[in-house]
């Protein structure tokens, strides 16, 4: 086995040393036993194990969502299978979030355009939404 202290598996791994620590704080990556004399020494599998982290977290998958698929992986299931749903589930979510966030844009662009529109003519398309309230425009008061 080849001799990889947390360092070395951070440069590996291509992570910080803090990032390991965190990971086997949370439960990610085993913690190898405290040996009599020397450092820690890690596996292949926290190598694997960290990239794979990584890549999920590239993905969208947060942190416990990467445990849940964890477990699947050493809990004897189908990971390949068990990943493949994870994902088609997560590129919904995407679509889902892409779909609102361009509702959002387009909203955000119409109340932009009316107020460019409406701005030589001192009007604000905005306070037809808060009638009688007192706002303060360049100085002046504009009661609506």
């Amino acid at each position: 086995m080849k001799r990889r202290t947390i360092g070395v598996l951070a440069k590996e791994a291509g992570v910080g040393v803090e990032t390991i620590r965190f990971y086997e704080r949370v439960g990610l990556v085993k913690r190898p036993p405290e040996p009599e004399e020397g450092w820690r020494e890690y596996g292949e599998e926290a190598v694997w194990t960290v990239r794979y982290v990584r890549l999920a977290q590239k993905l969208g998958f947060s942190l416990n969502e990467v445990k849940q698929l964890g477990r699947r992986l050493y809990g004897g299931g189908n990971f390949c299978r068990d990943f493949r749903t994870a994902l088609q589930e997560k590129l919904q979510e995407t679509e889902n979030e892409i779909h609102r966030l361009m509702a959002i844009k387009e909203e955000l662009e119409r109340t932009l355009f009316s107020c460019l529109a409406k701005a030589d003519r001192g009007e604000c398309p905005i306070m037809k939404h808060f009638p009688n309230r007192v706002v303060r425009q360049r100085g002046a008061r504009i009661r609506r």
